[in-house]
């Protein structure tokens, strides 16, 4: 967890603002004295700090020259898609995530991983997360609104407490049963937090789905072995920030390229090739959020002949 050490005036400017009826924070214009100017944050951080990326890979070790893959789908981002609705249904049975009250107790969650929450009328649900290295990569906050209630809105902030957009805007307010979404470029290993508040002045709690994504393409794929066997070949390769899953095309030299997708994994033995022929191998890693895929580049060819 993060430790601070505030300024008498700053804690003040804080509670004050906490209190106000819109639940949300007033902020320093470009004139007035910022967070970063008012408090000195002490952050210490380690290796548990880091962000997982989420991968899913198939069960089995081996695959058949038969098998080969197929396109996934890409999302209309302007209506709720189907897999978004999988997370709105889903929900409905997730354990609840306990998030922090205010900007200093933050709860810390994790890129490409959907948590949920449920928010009260007066108290205000907060969340942190540390961006990957590179800077400028685009990411997307996308709040889920799992009751019948009026709007539960979100804003989101950067590691001084300033917004990244205006105070009250359209975008930021999931209706009854839908969803809201915000993008934004990042700055590289920095903190962002993210409040989720509801007002509607009966004291009531409402119940949500938060999914924070990043577009990036991973790096150009690298093969680092491939060993032949009787009538099947093994491939090995290098893991890529980013990816969350990998695909390896193939082909008898000079045929036609057959395609794989080997999940999260490394290596990949392929079966039921020709005894005496020469295979070519290439790979490539995928980054797959919200059911649209980005394709790095592909490997260098190798080639190997199967025994």
């Amino acid at each position: 967890m993060m430790k601070k050490n505030l300024t008498k005036a700053f804690v003040l400017g804080i509670a004050a603002s906490m209190a106000a009826a819109s639940a949300v924070p007033v902020l320093a214009d470009e004139n007035e004295i910022s967070f970063a100017e008012t408090a000195i944050f002490e952050e210490e951080t380690d290796s548990s700090d880091e962000l997982l990326i989420e991968a899913v890979g198939e069960s089995a070790d081996e695959i058949t020259a038969e098998q080969i893959d197929t396109q996934a789908e890409i999302e209309t981002a302007a209506e709720v898609s189907e897999s978004e609705e999988g997370i709105l249904l889903a929900s409905q049975e997730m354990p609840i995530l306990a998030a922090g009250e205010t900007l200093f107790d933050a709860e810390k969650i994790d890129i490409e991983k959907t948590i949920h929450g449920k928010v009260k009328d007066d108290q205000d649900d907060w969340y942190k997360i540390t961006t990957y290295a590179k800077d400028g990569l685009s990411y997307r906050v996308t709040l889920y609104n799992r009751t019948t209630v009026n709007n539960i809105s979100f804003m989101i902030y950067d590691k001084d407490g300033n917004s990244l957009y205006e105070t009250f805007v359209t975008r930021n307010n999931a209706p009854a049963g839908g969803s809201a979404r915000w993008d934004f470029n990042g700055r590289g290993n920095s903190t962002y937090y993210i409040q989720v508040y509801y007002n509607n002045g009966n004291q009531t709690e409402a119940g949500y789905a938060l999914h924070v994504t990043c577009d990036v393409t991973p790096d150009k794929g690298a093969i680092s072995k491939v060993k032949a066997g009787s009538k099947q070949l093994t491939v090995k390769y290098k893991k890529k920030e980013y990816a969350t899953s990998y695909k390896i095309a193939y082909r008898v030299k000079g045929g036609s390229w057959k395609y794989i997708n080997n999940g999260s994994k490394l290596s990949r033995t392929i079966t039921g090739l020709k005894s005496g022929k020469t295979y070519q191998v290439k790979v490539c890693a995928l980054r797959t959020v919200n059911g649209a895929v980005n394709t790095g580049a592909w490997s260098g060819i190798k080639s190997v002949k199967v025994k």
